[in-house]
């Protein structure tokens, strides 16, 4: 990340705000460095209160999917990065305005706090979803199937 943004010709010292969609690794690991320290010192750092709540719980609760390495790795990793940045988070929440042109929606499925963002000027809309929920939901026991994608994918069956 911290590549991409030096070739965009910027640097983490510039970045504002932070929007976090869920808590996967792959998703929060930049967010501090190796030496535990904020890589961007001068951002608010977004996350539904559902997903953080969800990762940092004593025992977060597998018993609709995987309990395996993968989940305790997972788990481990988020507890440690949320929690040193925890007195730093912002919480937004479903159906949210953020900075006036972003609206949150919440998505559970790929993790219980899923949040699906919607970048909106005027008329117009773009739909960001960060890995999308077609397929079976193991946290919530059913197909998730966001109401966006009924309306412009159908027919949408979901796999199986």
């Amino acid at each position: 990340m911290l590549n991409n943004l030096k070739l965009a010709g910027t640097s983490a010292d510039k970045v504002a705000d932070i929007i976090l969609t869920h808590a996967h690794p792959i998703h929060i690991g930049g967010i501090v460095d190796a030496n535990g320290d904020k890589v961007f010192t001068k951002d608010e750092l977004y996350i539904s209160k559902i997903e953080r709540g969800y990762w940092m719980a004593e025992g977060p609760d597998f018993s609709k999917g995987t309990k395996n390495a993968v989940a305790d790795f997972e788990i481990g990793f988020a507890k440690n990065i949320l929690g040193k940045v925890d007195q730093e988070h912002k919480f937004y929440g479903d159906g949210e305005d953020l900075f006036g042109f972003l609206k949150a929606e919440l998505s559970p499925g790929h993790t219980p706090g899923h949040m699906i963002i919607t970048v909106f000027s005027g008329e117009e809309s773009l739909v960001h979803n960060q890995e999308p929920n077609f397929r079976y939901s193991p946290f919530m026991n059913y197909w998730v199937l966001p109401d966006y994608s009924r309306k412009n994918l159908n027919p949408c069956k979901p796999l199986t």
